[in-house]
């Protein structure tokens, strides 16, 4: 029993103006990704992120912008914004708004996690995509930007982070990063993180409405009670495994106690949804491999993150996954990127 995650993005209704624009029509849009045309002038319309990621591709194939995820935040405005968001514009400072971020991302796309840390002088902002199946490059980069860009909107202030961190390697358009974030940035870390001074985070909102802010918080409380009722137990642990396996905490106990429930408990529960915790074990290993692989990771820093205790493990592995070692695999997808292979 496997649920599709799926996402509300207000990048859904972007990227097909963007298509529209460049002469797609309707129904070619919808033969390339699978998304339904007709659906996407609703409010709050929920594609499933197979189909999001479809979608980001044919953008950047149509546009030759391989920036896209930093470019569209220029196709914003033609159309509603996310009540999400709306709730942030509301919140009484960038703290706030942030917490708020973190709290609600969920009903926005069932796959992003922001995690918030404080020090006396900093916050730092942690984006995680918790769908090992699917990893998107120009989702994140999307999804970073606007969140710096929205910190300046809101307080009318030049916002310079203090640094920027990505998972994946430095791209061609290096220089479109600096131009947008405006301070140091690095790439091929572990996280994605932005890390912003503790006094700016401070900074009041302009423009504050309290009271359609109480009213869509309400709103957005009830959803997420929703949700989080009617989340898979598999979904939870995959989840947890994604964000701990760098960490090497991958037992079945660990996951109970994260998940606040009883061994035997988490066990029975997973085996009604016809899986088990070495089932998703493996699965989101097998998924991440192949995405750290074609974020250009070799095979030590794969292994690494896969919680693997030395590469050998992990080369055995995953020959058992694909049949190919690791190096036949990234030699092929190289090849295939190129179009020499069709």
């Amino acid at each position: 029993m496997t649920k599709v995650n799926t996402t509300s993005s207000i990048a859904i209704i972007a990227l097909f103006d963007l298509l529209l624009d460049h002469g797609i029509t309707p129904n070619e849009i919808e033969k390339m990704t699978g998304i339904d045309a007709s659906l996407v002038g609703e409010s709050e319309v929920k594609i499933e992120i197979p189909k999001m990621v479809r979608l980001w591709d044919a953008g950047i194939k149509i546009t030759s912008d391989p920036a896209l995820g930093l470019n569209l935040r220029g196709n914003y405005g033609k159309h509603f914004t996310h009540f999400v968001v709306t709730i942030a514009r509301n919140s009484t400072t960038l703290a706030e708004a942030a917490r708020h971020w973190s709290r609600y991302a969920k009903l926005i796309s069932e796959v992003d996690q922001i995690d918030i840390a404080e020090s006396d002088d900093q916050y730092i902002l942690t984006y995680s995509n918790t769908c090992s199946k699917l990893q998107c490059i120009s989702m994140i980069e999307h999804d970073m930007s606007k969140a710096v860009c929205y910190m300046r909107e809101l307080t009318q202030q030049d916002c310079h982070p203090l640094e920027v961190t990505f998972c994946y390697p430095e791209p061609e358009y290096r220089s479109l990063y600096d131009e947008i974030f405006q301070c140091p940035l690095h790439f091929n870390q572990k996280e994605n993180r932005i890390v912003m001074p503790r006094d700016l985070m401070q900074t009041k909102i302009i423009g504050r409405d309290h009271h359609l802010h109480a009213v869509l918080k309400k709103h957005a409380d009830s959803l997420l009670q929703v949700y989080e009722q009617s989340e898979l137990f598999s979904q939870k642990v995959e989840t947890w495994l994604t964000e701990n396996l760098p960490l090497g905490k991958l037992t079945l106990d660990s996951a109970a106690d994260y998940l606040n429930v009883s061994r035997s408990t988490l066990h029975r529960k997973l085996k009604q949804e016809q899986t088990s915790f070495s089932d998703i074990l493996e699965k989101t290993r097998k998924e991440l491999a192949c995405y750290y692989f074609k974020s250009g990771m070799n095979n030590v820093q794969t292994a690494f993150l896969l919680g693997f205790t030395d590469p050998s493990s992990f080369q055995h592995a995953f020959r058992r996954w694909y049949g190919v070692s690791p190096g036949e695999f990234r030699k092929d997808y190289r090849v295939r990127e190129c179009g020499q292979i069709k």
